[in-house]
């Protein structure tokens, strides 16, 4: 993944986050083994598996607050002290995975907080719809900026016409969810546009179903090596394609990239709090109140 290169080129030095200046003091930076793949995958073993490793290697994308004070993040760890009042206080009889009498408080707690988000985060469609909008990039970088030349080509050469369709409300909004014209705009059903009526568009978003395609089946297969002719072959006809799309066809795809792009850096919060009230231990209950939610898990009350 992306963040996996990223944590290899941070650890050998070629690149460097501005949260990372204290490493040059504690030494070389250790690689996070976080996947974002396990933490959107949907899978409760796979998305626990994600907030260990976060909480096993907190860089500057794992942190925790108790009553306002940050306890847990990059360089900052309570003491046992603290982290048995907070266990006492919200986890009482909270059996983590670890729970042992050899495992220190700080583990403990951070156990029962991984333990209790993969619980919340199963559950919630958080993920699921976040992933869904980030799946809207059927395009890359490059493709981006051959369909914007393209636009811009369309408006006479005038980079602020096209600017200016990009930010303006050029486009319908889709009411509903529904099948496209073609195989392809499965690929952007999740879109909150209404797509365009483009036959080149069309063939274009087939050409990429089609590429996707073929690399679902190597994957299934176990193949590394991929046919270079079919790549190429494939390269180019989505190139053909996109000199010949329409305006409108331009500012979708362009438009759906940007929405991908916008929810593909993005930081969510957890609140756990007391709930008033006796519950049993194995109630369950859970609400979206306000845009939060409230769940008291089997053997809890968070």
């Amino acid at each position: 993944t992306r963040y996996s290169l990223q944590q290899d080129l941070m650890q050998r030095g070629i690149i460097r986050k501005g949260w990372t200046k204290d490493t040059e003091s504690s030494g070389q930076l250790i690689a996070s083994n976080y996947s974002p793949l396990d933490l959107f995958s949907g899978s409760r073993q796979r998305i626990h598996k994600a907030l260990k490793e976060l909480s096993n290697n907190m860089q500057n994308n794992f942190r925790v607050w108790c009553n306002g004070n940050q306890i847990f993040g990059e360089y900052i760890q309570p003491s046992n002290h603290e982290c048995s009042v907070i266990l006492d206080m919200m986890f009482r009889g909270f059996e983590t995975i670890n729970s042992s009498t050899e495992c220190d408080s700080s583990a403990r707690l951070l156990d029962s907080i991984t333990t209790t988000l993969t619980n919340i985060l199963e559950r919630e469609t958080l993920l699921p719809n976040v992933q869904r909008i980030q799946l809207l990039d059927v395009i890359d970088g490059d493709g981006a900026v051959k369909i914007y030349q393209r636009l811009v080509n369309l408006c006479m050469g005038s980079q602020n016409d096209a600017d200016e369709l990009l930010d303006g409300e050029s486009l319908c909004i889709r009411e509903v969810s529904r099948s496209g014209d073609c195989e392809g705009d499965r690929l952007l059903a999740s879109s909150p546009y209404e797509m365009p009526k483009c036959d080149h568009l069309c063939n274009f978003l087939d050409e990429v179903h089609r590429c996707h395609a073929y690399f679902r089946e190597k994957e299934r297969d176990g193949c590394i090596e991929s046919d270079r002719v079919f790549i190429n072959e494939c390269y180019e006809r989505c190139n053909e394609c996109l000199d010949q799309i329409s305006k409108d066809a331009c500012i979708y795809l362009l438009k759906n990239w940007l929405f991908s792009l916008a929810l593909c850096d993005i930081s969510f919060f957890v609140t756990f709090r007391l709930i008033s009230g006796v519950h049993t231990a194995s109630e369950e209950m859970q609400n979206d109140d306000h845009g939060g939610v409230v769940l008291c898990a089997s053997k809890n009350a968070t």
